[in-house]
């Protein structure tokens, strides 16, 4: 005979599935400044335009207050007691998304998890970075990726 029965039995626990954050780093965001002979001059900004019919004021780009961007990142993980036993093989593995994958003998075995994201699950890594002031509220504002790249 040489097909034999096969009996897996796979017990997931500590399995989470979690929205993760990756530090892009620091930025400033621009405000826009009233600059001229009462204020700063307008020659000491980076960007500025003096207006002449203004007598020398104009406005300029200064730095804001400085935010931290974030990529989002998707993360699962898992863990699993797996027992596989057949007429030439009884294997007993405890596997996890950092240790997937098996080798015995003859025997190769990977487990890929596949969490029901139908109801809740929300694409946020391709969609959106997170940034949050260094300073004052330290409340977490999604930016679409579009916005961002248009704002640039």
């Amino acid at each position: 005979k040489l097909l034999h029965s096969l009996a897996i039995n796979i017990e997931y626990h500590n399995a989470v599935w979690e929205y993760g954050l990756v530090d892009d780093g620091n930025f400033f965001i621009k405000t826009e400044e009233l600059c001229g002979p009462f204020f700063q001059l307008c020659s000491a900004y980076d960007h500025a335009v003096e207006c002449q019919s203004k007598n020398g004021y104009g406005l300029a780009l200064g730095d804001g207050p400085e935010f931290t961007k974030y990529s989002i990142n998707n993360a699962n993980k898992w863990e699993a007691s797996v027992s596989i036993t057949s007429a030439n093989l009884d294997l007993q593995w405890q596997a996890s998304n950092q240790q997937h994958s098996t080798w015995q003998s003859d025997v190769e075995i990977a487990l890929s998890a596949s969490f029901d994201t139908s109801l809740c699950y929300k694409d946020l890594s391709s969609q959106y970075y997170v940034v949050v002031p260094e300073t004052g509220n330290q409340y977490y504002y999604f930016t679409s990726k579009q916005y961002w790249q248009n704002a640039r």
